[in-house]
């Protein structure tokens, strides 16, 4: 039995295939990038903070850096930063002029390997600055890896966005966890 394909099917195969595609790149979720909660036992900081904008090695106006083929968007980091620290209330977020510290995010590491099983590495250089002085009175480099394979999402884009923001919220957490114990200046 031969059945007979019209322009008509392949022509609609072709526009279910690409509405389907789309349907599975989704934006990454602010969501699932962020923590909501302290460690135990941590108190609020009460002061004022600034998070600058995320800087890496390839910035260019639209503030998009490449990863692979993928791109994520610095805007989108800045964001998932700066709404942890505001749900977690470890500091109250500020502007410029009113701000108490400035955080200050680079990032120096974003690889990304595999098809079937995909992996990135996110490293982004952190420095917390005093405003009066102008001194750093913190910095670390927090690195966090995440990896999800065919079993998780079958489509590779819904994949690539489900492993960067797994990566994304957990270097926001190891942030958050790391900067509770920071031991801030006397007034």
């Amino acid at each position: 039995m031969l059945v007979k394909i019209s322009k008509r099917m392949i022509i609609g195969f072709i526009v279910f295939l690409c509405v389907f595609m789309v349907s599975c790149s989704t934006q990454l979720q602010l969501a699932n990038m962020t923590v909501s909660q302290l460690p135990d036992n941590t108190e609020p900081f009460y002061k004022k903070l600034l998070v600058k904008k995320v800087v890496g090695e390839e910035t260019s106006d639209t503030e998009k850096f490449f990863v692979g083929d993928r791109r994520i968007n610095l805007f989108d980091l800045r964001k998932s930063i700066t709404t942890s620290i505001s749900k977690t209330n470890l500091f109250e977020l500020s502007d410029l002029e009113n701000c108490d510290y400035i955080l200050v995010p680079i990032v120096f590491k974003n690889t990304f390997t595999g098809l079937y099983t995909i992996t990135t590495d996110l490293g982004i250089l952190y420095k917390l600055v005093d405003k009066k002085s102008d001194k750093v009175i913190w910095e670390s480099r927090i690195i966090s890896t995440d990896t999800k394979s065919i079993s998780d999402a079958f489509v590779g884009a819904k994949r690539m966005r489900l492993v960067q923001e797994a990566t994304l919220k957990e270097n926001s957490k190891k942030l958050i966890n790391e900067m509770a114990k920071i031991k801030l200046p006397k007034e």
